[in-house]
């Protein structure tokens, strides 16, 4: 006999179709609903949510990070252009607890912006810039566009 957890992993597209069914059929809630699964996969939902936010944050930093301090003027237009991308998809997706929880989380994305560019670098056999921060830098402000709408020329 198949049991709802078999499914889940099994199939969890028919899965997720005979939950939602149930759910909204009240005669079936107290036999067909696999609660333990369910609920995991409500919060995946948050938790997938959360990371989409945190990764746009973390390429709108490496982006900045590259106008910044690369010292490169050719692809600062392509750099500016993918972090309003990024801000876009951020503003897409951030809901109001994410923008209340997110502020106080951006060393992570920081953390992993910095190794992009320092990976780009050492791909291309380029040297580090003695100024490259180790600690972010950027404020939520900064992450958004607002207030002064961050957009630095290279430096030279």
């Amino acid at each position: 006999m198949t049991t709802w957890n078999d499914l889940y992993w099994a199939d969890p597209y028919a899965w997720a179709m005979e939950q939602a069914r149930a759910l909204r059929d009240p005669s079936r809630r107290a036999n067909a609903i696999d609660w333990d699964n369910v609920a995991e996969e409500i919060e995946s939902v948050g938790v997938s949510q959360y990371r989409a936010c945190e990764t746009a944050i973390e390429r709108i930093m490496e982006h900045m990070l590259k106008i910044e301090f690369l010292r490169k003027p050719d692809p600062v237009r392509h750099w500016r252009k993918e972090i309003r991308n990024f801000r876009n998809d951020l503003s897409r997706d951030l809901s109001p607890s994410l923008a209340a929880a997110l502020p106080k989380a951006l060393e992570t994305p920081f953390r992993r912006a910095r190794d992009r560019v320092l990976a780009d670098l050492e791909e291309r056999e380029e040297q580090a810039p003695a100024d490259l921060p180790a600690a972010n830098p950027y404020s939520w402000d900064d992450i958004l566009g607002r207030g002064e709408n961050w957009t630095p020329a290279p430096r030279a």
